[in-house]
């Protein structure tokens, strides 16, 4: 991201990438917990026959 000031998955397959984006950002009432809820809420997409569907989801 800082090398390319760009928003996009690095392309590794060695490890999980989950990324987060959100604009504006609300520094007041956003903070870690934000992201995090955001990837755990994939979990209905979960399941053990496609796992791919809810990449974010297995991260957490």
């Amino acid at each position: 991201l800082a090398a390319t000031n760009q928003f996009n998955h690095s392309g590794t397959i060695d490890y999980g990438e989950s990324s987060y984006k959100k604009a504006p950002f609300d520094f007041k009432n956003d903070n870690g917990a934000t992201p995090v809820a955001a990837w755990f809420s994939t979990r209905s997409k979960y399941s053990d026959a496609n796992p791919a569907d809810a990449l974010d989801f297995t991260q957490v």
